[in-house]
């Protein structure tokens, strides 16, 4: 099964209800729990890229940038997959 955006989108929502206190912390001041609740919206998540590239081992993998909307560019998701897009093995949310 080839992973796409939609699959994608709801795994970083399903990252950031287990993440949340971390998300919050990631703004100055911290988010409150209504903003917060804009990370687990799917229709939030725009993908910005998706790219193959080579780790420093030399495997091959395929990462997705994701950028949550109501927070201009401050939270993104990056997805990993396997270089057959076949599954997802690490997702990262970071505040800019």
């Amino acid at each position: 099964m080839k992973i796409t955006t939609e699959v994608c989108k709801l795994a970083v929502v399903n990252k950031c209800k287990t993440i949340g206190q971390f998300i919050k912390d990631e703004f100055v001041p911290p988010l409150t729990d209504k903003e917060l609740e804009e990370t687990f919206e799917v229709k939030n998540w725009k993908r910005e890229y998706k790219i193959k590239e080579q780790t420093a081992n030399g495997r091959k993998i395929i990462e997705r940038l994701f950028d949550c909307r109501p927070f201009d560019s401050q939270l993104r998701a990056y997805v990993y997959t396997d270089e057959n897009d076949s599954r997802i093995e690490k997702i990262e949310v970071v505040g800019e």
